[in-house]
């Protein structure tokens, strides 16, 4: 199978090759579903952008490959969710929200099961808390919500917003903008200064996938993968 992941542009272990080479092979299944939804692209958009976004706002560079594989990987629980309920084009009712929100979680115990260290799977489960303590699952706020959480809260919802859709299209740069101002109080303000420079004076005027993401170019076999960093 193809892994759709441009590794080579960021510093990951030989040793966490394996082990991701290993965990595809066993779960690969589980891996062709989140593929089929089009949720590894995504977080391979997500990856990208955050890494992108955390440049501008003085991120530890020694922090940028968990950054990453954070971002990558921040969705895989919605593998383990009723599809149906996750591709509904209607309104969703409070238990099948309530059943979605459930996805962190699963994200979180599938990165543990691969390897990765709990920092990362700390992230990930902590992706949808808001800087005004509204979020999930715990309903932190501000500073006690991890960095790297904060940085994907922001990228994944840009992204979402301009993903095409089984019910809809996506979104321009310009209106999930105009969306996201209306949340704003959910966002790290600091980050999402830095966040909406970038798009401005980037993406504004043109698709932001054209620069983040070709997915023909980042089609690398994985078992011509590099082992030894």
């Amino acid at each position: 199978m193809y892994f759709l992941c441009n590794f080579n542009s960021i510093n990951i272990t030989g040793l966490r090759k394996i082990k991701l080479y290993n965990y595809i092979r066993r779960k690969e299944n589980i891996l062709m579903r989140v593929l089929n939804l089009e949720d590894l692209r995504h977080g391979i958009r997500v990856a990208n952008l955050s890494l992108e976004l955390a440049q501008n706002i003085n991120f530890p560079e020694n922090k940028f490959e968990y950054l990453y594989l954070s971002g990558l990987f921040h969705d895989i629980g919605k593998s383990y969710l009723d599809q149906q309920i996750l591709n509904k084009p209607g309104a969703l009712t409070y238990e099948e929200r309530e059943h979605i929100k459930q996805h962190p979680l699963f994200s979180y115990a599938e990165v543990l099961n691969m390897g990765y260290p709990e920092e990362i799977a700390m992230n990930i489960l902590h992706h949808h808390e808001c800087w005004n303590g509204s979020g999930y699952p715990k309903g932190l706020k501000k500073n006690t919500i991890p960095l790297v959480s904060r940085i994907i809260k922001i990228t994944d919802i840009f992204d979402a917003l301009t993903m095409e859709r089984p019910y809809r299209k996506g979104l321009t740069v310009e209106q999930s903008l105009n969306i996201m101002a209306q949340e704003i109080s959910t966002f790290d303000p600091r980050i999402y200064e830095a966040f909406h420079k970038l798009i401005s004076s980037n993406y504004k005027d043109k698709p932001y996938r054209s620069k983040l993401i070709i997915d023909e170019l980042l089609k690398t076999r994985i078992s011509n993968f590099k082992i030894g960093g």
